[in-house]
């Protein structure tokens, strides 16, 4: 009988938090059942997790709740949160890279006794119809031919690819796409896979754009009813030689990918070739790389959206290369040229310390996008820079509005789409393979803003176990925390 009494009052325990909301509790009453309903879903996921948690109220600086908030986690795509708000304060909302066609040479006659330069920023939003209408403006001034060389000024960006602590077997795939000052689409083809008519027959495989120094390797052939199509570039040998096995199931409508190249600023310059010859201006010389002597003229610019839009896919979709590109660009204008991963470094390190008063001394911070396995970041430090965020009149309002949405949009659409916290969780998200971290903002049942950052490092499960029974579950206490009945 003691035994019963004893069973019984524990799960008295552990369920009356669930039903918190239908009694007369104090505030502190429901404090202390927030802070012991998120110590049992820690025990449940994992008693022996690595985890790190902080949740503070932004309406009077209470801490709601904490755990190890000053020990040091690899933060993965969180750190996006750092590179996005740096970027805000120190390029500015408006900021805009540029493209530009350059000559140093006179113009007479259609004809361009010089070079043709092109000029690259950094800019990761590039894409070939941009292009393009670099090529309409050059048109519109007449030029129908240039008698020299196309030449690419790329030196805004150094010409390390991968970032410091990176995996360098990750491969080649669209969220690993190399950085340049100049890319284009991504520094991706499309590769679209089409069945055959008969079954037995190669798969079609087109490449858009067909550009040269790209190949195909088409091994595919199309099946009655099965699908295990294989694309996978030479990347180890760092060719951009694409091989495509398996099969295609003969009624599909065709699948695409994206494949990231090797040299995005080459493929960039062949395909600005490309479009010369297809609006008829006819280029005598070859692809070289120097820079854009003093005194030429501008005779062709491409701007791109402003940065209030471009921290869309850094945060929503947790875009890699949009990330890094910003975290380069940083480093290049407060550092001086080229922009490199360690200046970088130092210009978000140097804007949390100044800006944020965040004590930076064991931060550790070496890319844009968090891929490094080398960043160290608290709980602690990532809540007071939110916390800091917050307060921030010229970019706060595009700052949040840039976090993915809890059930509505991002890399958070498919999780906490129950009624009772959909979009009332805006946070940045953050996955690798032992790693997972979410860190953002919660509105409670009573409209309280709360700061939080949730951790966890070092686990051996996948981590979608630990986003579903510890990140979601944390998130949607937060939601449904009250303090007024």
């Amino acid at each position: 009988m003691k035994r019963l009494f004893v069973q019984l009052a524990v799960f008295l325990f552990c369920v009356t938090p669930l039903f918190s909301s239908e009694k007369n509790l104090t505030p502190k009453e429901e404090y202390y059942f927030l802070r012991n309903a998120i110590d049992r879903t820690i025990q449940q996921a994992d008693p022996h997790l690595n985890v790190g948690v902080l949740v503070v109220s932004l309406k009077n600086g209470q801490k709601l709740y904490e755990r190890n908030v000053q020990s040091l986690f690899v933060p993965a795509s969180t750190q996006k949160l750092f590179t996005t708000a740096a970027a805000l304060a120190i390029l500015g909302n408006d900021f805009r890279f540029e493209t530009s066609l350059f000559r140093n040479q006179e113009l007479k006659q259609g004809i361009l006794t010089g070079d043709l330069f092109l000029k690259a920023s950094g800019d990761p939003s590039l894409v070939t119809d941009d292009l393009e209408d670099l090529v309409f403006q050059l048109s519109a001034t007449g030029v129908k031919e240039i008698k020299g060389d196309l030449l690419i000024d790329n030196f805004d960006f150094d010409n390390i690819t991968l970032g410091p602590g990176w995996m360098w077997d990750e491969g080649a795939d669209y969220w690993n796409s190399p950085l340049d000052a100049l890319l284009v689409n991504h520094s991706c083809i499309t590769l679209r896979i089409e069945p055959a008519k008969k079954v037995g027959l190669p798969a079609q495989v087109r490449i858009t754009p067909e550009i040269p120094g790209v190949q195909v390797r088409n091994l595919a052939k199309t099946d009655a009813d099965r699908k295990d199509l294989q694309v996978t570039r030479k990347w180890i040998t760092k060719e951009n030689l694409i091989e495509v096995t398996g099969t295609i199931d003969l009624a599909s409508s065709g699948e695409e990918y994206w494949i990231p190249l090797e040299s995005p600023s080459l493929y960039a310059a062949e395909l600005l070739k490309l479009l010369l010859e297809k609006h008829k201006i006819r280029l005598s010389g070859e692809i070289h790389y120097t820079k854009v002597p003093a005194g030429a003229t501008r005779i062709a610019c491409h701007q791109s959206a402003p940065l209030s839009e471009l921290i869309l896919p850094v945060t929503k979709q947790s875009d890699n290369l949009y990330a890094n590109c910003l975290f380069k660009k940083m480093g290049q204008l407060v550092c001086n040229a080229p922009g490199t991963w360690q200046k970088g470094s130092q210009a978000v390190l140097n804007f949390l310390a100044d800006r944020a008063d965040i004590d930076t001394s064991e931060l550790v911070i070496l890319d844009g996008d968090g891929q490094s396995r080398y960043n160290l970041v608290s709980p602690d430090q990532m809540v007071s820079f939110l916390k800091w965020a917050k307060e921030q009149f010229l970019f706060f309002p595009e700052f949040l509005s840039s976090l993915p949405i809890s059930g509505v949009d991002g890399t958070l659409k498919g999780r906490m789409t129950d009624p009772s916290v959909r979009g009332r969780i805006r946070a940045k998200t953050g996955t690798m393979t032992g790693i997972s971290a979410i860190a953002g903002y919660a509105t409670t049942k009573d409209g309280e803003l709360l700061a939080f950052a949730i951790m966890m490092n070092g686990f051996i499960k996948p981590a979608q176990e630990y986003k579903r029974d510890l990140e979601d579950q944390i998130c949607t206490l937060l939601a449904n925390f009250s303090r007024e009945h």
